[in-house]
């Protein structure tokens, strides 16, 4: 009992040491943080809507698409942002992620049609015109 009392009141120190050094970690010179453990808070967009409530979402680095029939959704992400848009649970309705003019997902394309379950786009804005779409996971079209 004493040698896991002793363990444990040495452990308490070293977790705490690694945790406030995981957000701040020096490579090379430079500083790399990692927000949260690159956990993102989901933005959820339902309903039918144009655009979802009278504004364009922006920054927002997970959003979310349920029951939204025919929906078309404005999205703005960072220069320098990685996000992920996804289709949630069983939801098949369709919806439409816009880009605003000038910027596009692959080159020529400002439209993302999401319209079965677990459809998810991962990407990252590489400039003010570029999206680098880093994995397509199920057959989100591209239109516009």
């Amino acid at each position: 009992m004493k040698r896991l009392l002793f363990f444990l009141l040495l452990l308490i120190p070293l977790t705490a040491f690694a945790a406030e050094n995981l957000t701040g970690l020096s490579m090379s010179g430079k500083n790399v943080v990692v927000k949260d453990g690159l956990a993102f808070t989901p933005y959820a967009v339902t309903g039918n809507a144009t655009v979802v409530n009278g504004t364009i979402v922006q920054n927002e680095s997970f959003v979310t698409l349920a029951h939204t029939e025919n929906a078309t959704i404005l999205y703005t992400p960072e220069v320098g942002q990685l996000f992920c848009i996804s289709q949630t649970g069983s939801d098949t309705d369709t919806a439409t992620v816009l880009l605003p003019t000038g910027l596009t997902w692959n080159g020529s394309n400002r439209g993302a049609t999401f319209n079965a379950a677990a459809e998810t786009l991962i990407g990252f804005r590489a400039s003010a015109s570029r999206i680098i779409i880093v994995e397509n996971v199920g057959t989100v079209g591209f239109n516009n």
